[in-house]
């Protein structure tokens, strides 16, 4: 009686794997086109270098002869460190500090964040 049950249990999975393959055959066909894409599209974002972005504020300060505590009145900081951890390249800064700078340097906020403005 065992060996009955087994034997219908694998005649059962075969008819279940021998109806279902192509659907299992497309999923996996389509899951990889859609990692290729997805791989594409990740190469065009731009990747941003929190050491660069350190020495691209760290010029600017000079070029305007600032200093950190100059820096930290502009935006209203409560402590110093989080400029220099900027310009260190430890952390970046938040998107309305990224604003607040690019505006007070008069440049745009990729020309902070890479280097150079693209130009549109």
């Amino acid at each position: 009686m065992q060996i009955y049950r087994k034997y219908s249990l694998c005649r059962i999975l075969r008819s279940i794997f021998l109806a279902f393959w192509p659907f299992f055959w497309y999923y996996c066909k389509y899951d990889k086109k859609a990692k290729e894409t997805e791989t594409k599209q990740m190469r065009d974002i731009p990747k941003f270098d929190s050491r660069e972005i350190g020495q691209n504020l760290r010029s600017l300060m000079k070029q305007h002869d600032m200093t950190v505590k100059d820096l930290q009145k502009i935006l209203g900081l409560s402590c110093p460190q989080t400029i220099y951890h900027w310009l260190n390249g430890d952390s970046v800064p938040t998107i309305d500090n990224l604003y607040n700078l690019s505006h007070h340097f008069d440049i745009c906020i990729n020309e902070l964040l890479m280097g150079h403005c693209p130009k549109v």
